[in-house]
């Protein structure tokens, strides 16, 4: 059995990175977890938003979604 969780969190861009690296901590914890993220962010550039949702060790799917002007 599998349950699936959709997140949508609206947080300070500063909180991102930190969020994210608890994702994948809790992802490397839990054997049989994995986790998938998509990012938006208004007001950061794509490459200062694929930094910030660098994690390590990497998750296995992570992109960054833009919303047309």
């Amino acid at each position: 059995m599998k349950v699936y969780l959709l997140i949508l969190a609206h947080m300070p861009p500063a909180a991102l990175n930190p969020f994210l690296q608890h994702i994948r901590d809790f992802d490397v914890a839990y054997p049989g977890c994995h986790f998938a993220v998509s990012a938006d962010a208004e007001g950061m550039s794509t490459d200062e938003l694929q930094a910030a949702i660098k994690v390590e060790p990497p998750l296995p799917f992570m992109t960054v979604i833009r919303k047309p002007e």
